[in-house]
């Protein structure tokens, strides 16, 4: 079963040949968590077990470039092989990613 980004009309797939990495909900940060679930158009009331089981993701498309933090070094010429995300990141609409969507984000502070 090939997993689909859960951003709201996103159409990237988390195959092999993405060019897109794919990043959990943050499930160890309610506040976080909440957040997310907004920007992603969920219930923020749905129960971490349910959210968890679900197995849910976000492609990178939806991250700033200064949200992603790259694990393993670039290569000269090459795009880095895999991208982790500051504790802060909060998915956004980015430019190219959907221009169907707007979201409306909640600002938080922790």
């Amino acid at each position: 079963m090939v997993r689909q980004c859960v951003f709201p009309l996103c159409p990237n797939k988390m195959t092999s040949f993405s060019k897109f990495s794919f990043h959990r909900l943050p499930l160890d940060s309610p506040g976080l968590l909440n957040v997310w679930l907004v920007a992603l158009k969920m219930d923020p009331n749905t129960e971490i077990e349910d959210l968890n089981r679900a197995s849910h993701r976000v492609c990178s498309a939806h991250f700033a470039p200064e949200d992603c933090i790259h694990t393993k070094p670039k290569k000269k010429g090459q795009e880095p092989q895999r991208q982790d995300l500051k504790r802060s990141a909060i998915p956004i609409v980015s430019e190219g990613a959907t221009d169907a969507v707007e979201v409306n984000l909640f600002f938080f502070c922790y």
